[in-house]
């Protein structure tokens, strides 16, 4: 590298001599060379790679990536070119962060090469010159466990412990055990993720182990149920959780992990004086908006997209997280890459709001049996129950269902959205079952609650009920209460609207959601749209069953277009709850009928933010000019039983003039069974 060509000597904010890269408004350099090849035999890269370190990990590379489909064999043209960003003025300005090669290949016989993918590699050095020069990160220690990093992470982890609860798991692994057969019988296992659990905890003064696949009897669904209702309890009260976070599978180490590096030694061509080496670290992501090393990328694995896994980062008083490079140590600590932490939830506020943010975080994460939904969630729904005394209802809560039974579901691949047909026929046949149609863990992706689309989060706009739920019950499978459900129906009393035939003509979307199917304008015979609408399906043109579809109003809200009213990422309402506070008064379940108030309906099904209401106890626009929002049903067998098919909005400023709560005036009210 020719530092020449980024820049010149200068002084950086910690008082030492670097470089000073040039801020001329490009984000790299190019090395000024390309590497041309064929793929996939790569024969000039294999002889260049027994002279060319580089070559060697760039053909290494290669051989991990992933091209197009349509890319079977044929000319590659590989381009490098540095990176650098500005890391918040840090060391005086710009840093080199990286280095990423453009691989461009041809794909059709006469047309222009299309880059097929990016190989990316990090940048860091060793403390010394040629770091400070380049204003590279400094090189992560070879081993996680040094004598320095025990000791510091055991001081911590003694300071950050409370008296520990009066709480046992069903079984440890005593990893001190001794004593002669029969005593003990020895534990052989080929997993070395599990052998390096064994014996690591031990620098760390601690005894006992817990695992679960060694501590429930595999192959014993009653004894898997009971243990699965405890782990919540398992993760509050241990000493802390393990995350081994990089590695594919457990047949690999997390402790001794190999990366493909190439140290590339350096001399500054404006002071020879600067003299060193720095490494380039391959990393595994191919996005070019990722060209420096975070923790996110050092916790590539499929850990962190475990279903199960959630529960245990959230409950689990501390972690220690081991990367590819780094191990992060999380006492409480919000995590750098997320906004809203549910780490540590027991000393979280625990009230809807937050139940709805975590179901963003948690839904779509990847669970081998889908029925497992609720079991790995079960000692979060059971720390929320103690604190909300409400009815949990499917990973849904009685009381805030005028908001949580409205979430977006949007694919953004349309190759994965089901016909409406398709949609429907899978909630009548009911297997497999997971949860009843209302609830979001029964599509089995990640969804948004008390939202829609790229619209804000309708409790930022003063949501309110227009609704009441008479009753509503779920059944489960197993001796956990928050376990696996096996039926549910939720019983509400509101406006609904059964359309006649024809009377309204759904129009695709094309304004805010081009890219993405199932949106629909829900247009008056010769008139413009009424509201928005959002299907489970994509309508084929040929079910006529959407001529049976009932609309069900939920709730409305404020104006979208205006500012919001409150951030519920930021702030904190009257009724959030904490566990480290004595709950002063008891929240009494609902006791609906369908007779009661507007303002009994309100209280019933969610609550009353001081700030929607005005003096007076009028909403603070006027009834017209709110937003309307709520479901789209389909019928199901049964008298008034239905499924849930989608969702919608209605909006005063873009439906006009027929937009809003006016469009709901003449709504007739009954009472409908959603299952």
């Amino acid at each position: 590298m020719r530092d020449t060509i980024l820049g010149q000597s200068g002084m950086s904010q910690p008082g030492w001599e670097g470089l000073q890269i040039n801020d001329d408004g490009l984000a790299g350099i190019r090395l000024g060379f390309e590497l041309v090849d064929y793929w996939p035999e790569l024969a000039i890269l294999d002889e260049s790679a027994k002279n060319c370190d580089f070559c060697k990990l760039i053909r290494s590379q290669l051989k991990k990536a992933t091209f197009p489909a349509e890319f079977e064999r044929g000319r590659l043209c590989i381009e490098p070119c540095y990176y650098f960003e500005n890391k918040d003025n840090r060391k005086g300005g710009l840093s080199l962060s990286g280095l990423i090669a453009a691989v461009r290949g041809d794909t059709e016989d006469g047309a222009e090469p299309t880059t097929l993918t990016f190989l990316r590699f990090t940048l860091d050095a060793v403390e010394g010159r040629c770091r400070r020069w380049l204003h590279l990160e400094q090189t992560p220690p070879s081993e996680f466990l040094t004598g320095e990093n025990i000791s510091k992470i055991t001081a911590r982890l003694k300071n950050s412990h409370k008296k520990p609860a009066a709480f046992l798991p069903t079984r440890l692994l005593d990893l001190a055990c001794h004593g002669k057969p029969p005593m003990f019988s020895r534990l052989v296992t080929k997993e070395e993720v599990y052998n390096e659990c064994h014996t690591f905890p031990m620098v760390f003064g601690v005894r006992y182990l817990w695992v679960d696949a060694l501590c429930i009897v595999q192959g014993d669904s009653q004894d898997w149920e009971r243990e699965s209702a405890n782990m919540g309890n398992i993760f509050r009260n241990s000493y802390f959780t393990i995350g081994a976070a990089s590695i594919q599978s457990c047949n690999e180490s997390f402790l001794s992990q190999t990366i493909d590096t190439l140290d590339i030694p350096f001399v500054s061509h404006i002071d020879p004086r600067v003299r060193g080496t720095y490494r380039l670290t391959a990393r595994h992501s191919s996005h070019i908006s990722l060209i420096y090393s975070n923790f996110l990328e050092d916790t590539s694995g499929p850990w962190r997209d475990r279903g199960w896994v959630f529960q245990e980062t959230t409950l689990s008083p501390r972690l220690l997280v081991f990367g590819s490079t780094t191990v992060r140590v999380d006492f409480g600590e919000k995590p750098r890459w997320d906004r809203r932490s549910f780490f540590r939830a027991a000393e979280k506020t625990l009230d809807h709001a937050s139940w709805r943010w975590l179901v963003l975080e948690y839904s779509g994460k990847y669970l081998t049996y889908e029925q497992d939904v609720f079991p790995a969630i079960s000692g979060l729904a059971r720390l929320y129950k103690e604190r909300l005394g409400d009815q949990y209802l499917a990973g849904l809560w009685r009381k805030d269902l005028y908001l949580s039974l409205f979430f977006d579901t949007h694919v953004i691949d349309p190759s994965g959205k089901k016909s409406f047909s398709q949609r429907i026929d899978e909630l009548e046949s009911h297997r497999p079952y997971v949860a009843p149609s209302w609830s979001w863990a029964a599509h089995n992706r990640a969804v948004k609650p008390g939202c829609f689309g790229d619209y804000p989060f309708l409790a930022e706009y003063n949501a309110t009920s227009e609704c009441s739920v008479a009753d509503a019950r779920c059944d489960v499978n197993g001796l956990d209460p928050f376990g696996v459900v096996v039926h549910g129906y939720v019983v509400i009393a509101g406006k609904t609207l059964r359309p006649e035939k024809n009377e309204f003509l759904p129009v695709p979307n094309t304004r805010l959601y081009a890219n993405l199917e199932g949106f629909y304008d829900w247009c008056l015979e010769g008139q413009g749209p009424v509201m928005l609408v959002h299907l489970d399906g994509v309508l084929d043109g040929k079910d006529d069953r959407r001529d049976d579809l009932v609309f069900l109003l939920l709730g409305s809200s404020g104006d979208m277009h205006a500012p919001p009213f409150c951030d519920e990422s930021t702030s904190c309402s009257s009724n959030d709850e904490c566990l480290s506070q004595e709950r002063e008064d008891s929240i009494q379940g609902a006791q609906s009928s369908e007779d009661c108030s507007k303002s009994q309906c309100l209280e019933q099904v969610g609550w009353l933010s001081s700030s929607s209401m005005s003096e007076g106890g009028t909403k603070d626009s006027s009834e017209e000019e709110r937003t309307a929002y709520g479901l789209v049903l389909c019928p199901a067998k049964g008298i008034n039983k239905f499924y849930r098919i989608g969702a919608f909005i209605s909006e005063f400023r873009n439906e006009k003039p027929y937009g809003g709560m006016r469009f709901c005036e003449d709504w007739g009210v009954e009472t409908v069974e959603i299952i």
